[in-house]
């Protein structure tokens, strides 16, 4: 209950019936001054004042004519305004429910700018975490205004790089802010206003709150990272150099089968077949590893789908099995073709058993 009437009652509002219990207490305690009334026949005189519903009196102190008159002049103003500044905080209030925005306090939570295909992915990403989401997006036909609608989370449409859009979503009692637009210049504009929407609500409240974590998205890899070393921000990704890993493992075939972010770099980890024929069969583990651009991780044998993490130093590799290896993408762009194997590669069973079984040379030191 509370709540809602705060919702309702809006800041201007809240403001006039402020203003207008003052006059009434001041003229109340005027009245009460001049003719000797009690706070009750004060305010009861007041009142009817106000309303219109008292008569002149020519004989009465000047004090009390001009109370009248200021009575009399607010009371014509005051119901056209009390009832103007309802209907403005209902129509704001059934708008802000039916936009999906705050309707209650909130803290700990994500603000997420920018609902285009990234934002959406990662707004139902949080929220399949049981993160709480605030949803900040210029447009309200963005394509996640709709999808956070439906999973219930609350929208603010708006600008973000205006501090009060970011206070809407309650930015200064978040825990991060997501900021995802298409344009670079407005994700830095709304990282840097936001945390200082932040900053300056815990240095107003004199709390010892924790720093803003801003994620941000740019385009320029090279832009994102010396806002990230100038600005202090926690995170700034380059999406298209992000996106790079994946289209090169596309185009390198369902052989990689997973990407792993370091830093501002991305390695490959790939499942390798050892073809018949090829260069490595008949090699040992240690002579694939490239420093620097190939290791190998764990060797899977054709004895039901075998996995070997502590890889053997004295047995070649056949074509039975399959290496797990992490690489870059020139790494594995260049071992690639030493998997491949060859037409007239000669049946398992003739494959010289000396080759296989001869013992295994000694790693080198750059191995």
């Amino acid at each position: 209950m509370l709540r809602a009437v705060a919702l309702v009652f809006s800041r201007n509002l809240r403001l006039a019936l402020a203003g207008t219990v003052g006059l009434f207490t001041v003229a109340t305690a005027l009245l009460a001054y001049t003719r000797g009334l009690n706070p009750a026949e004060a305010g009861y005189l007041t009142l009817l004042t106000a309303l219109g519903g008292a008569e002149a009196d020519p004989t009465a102190s000047l004090t009390e004519k001009v109370t009248a008159v200021v009575l009399m002049i607010a009371g014509v103003a005051l119901l056209p305004t009390v009832t103007a500044l309802m209907v403005d905080s209902l129509v704001r209030a059934r708008l802000a429910v039916a936009a999906g925005g705050l309707t209650d306090p909130i803290d700990d939570h994500v603000v997420l700018v920018g609902l285009g295909n990234i934002g959406t992915r990662v707004m139902e990403e949080l929220h399949s975490f049981g993160i709480p989401v605030v949803a900040v997006d210029r447009t309200d036909s963005a394509r996640g205004i709709a999808v956070a609608r439906g999973l219930g989370l609350p929208v603010i449409v708006g600008d973000a790089t205006r501090p009060e859009t970011l206070r809407a979503a309650s930015v200064q009692t978040c825990r991060a802010l997501v900021v995802l637009t298409s344009d670079d210049v407005t994700n830095l504009e709304t990282a840097l206003s936001g945390r200082s929407a932040h900053e300056a609500h815990h240095a107003a409240s004199a709390a010892s709150g924790a720093p803003l974590r801003v994620v941000l998205r740019l385009f320029d890899d090279g832009f994102a990272e010396r806002v990230q070393r100038t600005f202090g921000i926690n995170q700034s990704r380059s999406v298209s150099y992000l996106a790079a890993p994946a289209f090169a493992a596309a185009m390198m075939g369902r052989e990689v089968i997973d990407t792993i972010s370091v830093g501002r770099r991305v390695l490959l980890v790939a499942d390798l077949p050892v073809g018949a024929g090829s260069e490595l069969e008949g090699r040992y583990c240690h002579e694939v590893t490239r420093a620097g651009a190939v290791r190998v991780l764990a060797m899977r044998t054709g004895r039901a789908g075998q996995t070997i993490w502590s890889l053997p130093e004295r047995r070649p590799l056949v074509r039975t099995d399959r290496l797990i290896v992490v690489a870059t993408r020139a790494g594995l762009a260049a071992l690639l073709p030493r998997t491949v194997p060859t037409p007239d590669a000669p049946p398992l069973a003739d494959v010289a058993p000396m080759r296989l079984l001869a013992p295994a040379p000694r790693p080198t030191a750059q191995a």
